[in-house]
């Protein structure tokens, strides 16, 4: 956020709008990343940058933050309303660092803390983490087996030699034989790797690519390509214009340089400034809305222009 949004009252009343409980002791405003004194619900008075209190929402001291919320009475009600089978064992819990012991589903006691339990999605003891590991891995490798059979692969590789979507996996590909790949590239791509470089060399020839258009011809391909007679044609309209277009009289306003007569039919006019006239973007867009794109002529704007002036420009809002 732009350090000119904010001041002293405003960050005091955003504080009080987030019901934080915390008093900024300031009286000038800094910048957004200068470090401000606060005061907290506790009576601790520190220093924080204000960027980590706005995008964080740090609005306690050091000290209340280390206060948890959480006890063994919260802990077992957690893993029972998770449907966990693990079972606390530890009667007394200092925080989140702390080491807690844990008997597992399959009845062996081990040791961890609270922290790395949740976070880490670590529930039970390391023989049935690596179970579960291993039941997620056996349901990746359907998924890739079901896709690689939509793509009209043959999976060679065993079950076994699957860990991770970054494990070498051997297929036939129907076209360039046997291939071998990293799982992600079979769920990703539609074809093989060399089936992927043809369709990008495809995409580079003049059929392939989405922006061919067959109906230029090859003189037209060429004048575009050789762009050196007309390169600075806009700049020489805007600077012989005054940067003022020509209708609204708007002054640097996302100015366009107009082909009196159209680019696509007037071809020794395409760089020549006395066929251009510098307009506004949104006059620009009216009078093509106004004759439609391609094929238009001197005496169209010198027509829609009498009328934009004599009308009050009523039938040109966009």
């Amino acid at each position: 956020m732009s350090n000119s949004k904010w001041n002293i009252e405003k960050a005091k009343k955003w504080l009080l709008d987030q019901n934080s409980n915390l008093i900024l002791l300031n009286e000038k405003w800094l910048t957004f990343n200068s470090k401000f004194n606060f005061k907290c619900k506790c009576g601790t008075e520190f220093e924080r940058n204000w960027n980590n209190v706005y995008t964080k929402k740090m609005f306690c001291c050091n000290k209340c933050k280390n206060i948890t919320l959480w006890n063994i009475s919260k802990i077992k009600k957690w893993l029972k309303d998770n449907n966990l089978k693990t079972i606390i064992l530890s009667k007394k819990y200092k925080n989140n660092e702390s080491k807690l012991l844990f008997k597992c589903k399959c009845g062996e006691i081990f040791e961890r803390n609270w922290s790395n339990l949740t976070q880490g999605k670590s529930f039970f003891c390391l023989n049935c983490s690596r179970k579960e590991a291993n039941k997620k891995s056996r349901k990746q490798w359907e998924e890739i087996l079901n896709i690689a059979k939509s793509k009209g692969f043959e999976i060679i590789s065993k079950e076994e030699d699957y860990i991770n979507l970054k494990s070498k996996i051997k297929y036939i590909c129907k076209k360039h034989g046997i291939q071998e790949e990293e799982a992600k590239y079979i769920t990703r791509f539609s074809g093989c790797k060399m089936c992927s470089n043809e369709d990008n060399s495809r995409r580079k020839t003049r059929e392939g690519n989405p922006c061919w258009n067959e109906n230029l011809t090859d003189e037209e391909r060429e004048y575009k390509r050789n762009k050196s007679e007309y390169r600075f044609f806009s700049k020489l309209i805007f600077k012989r214009d005054n940067y003022t277009c020509q209708l609204c009289k708007k002054i640097g306003n996302k100015l366009n340089a107009h082909h009196l007569n159209s680019y696509d039919w007037y071809l020794e006019g395409r760089s020549d400034i006395n066929n251009g006239v510098t307009l506004c973007k949104e006059c620009h867009i009216s009078f093509h809305r106004f004759y439609g794109y391609g094929n238009n002529t001197i005496e169209q704007f010198m027509e829609y222009k009498k009328i934009y002036l004599s009308d009050n420009n009523q039938y040109f809002l966009i």
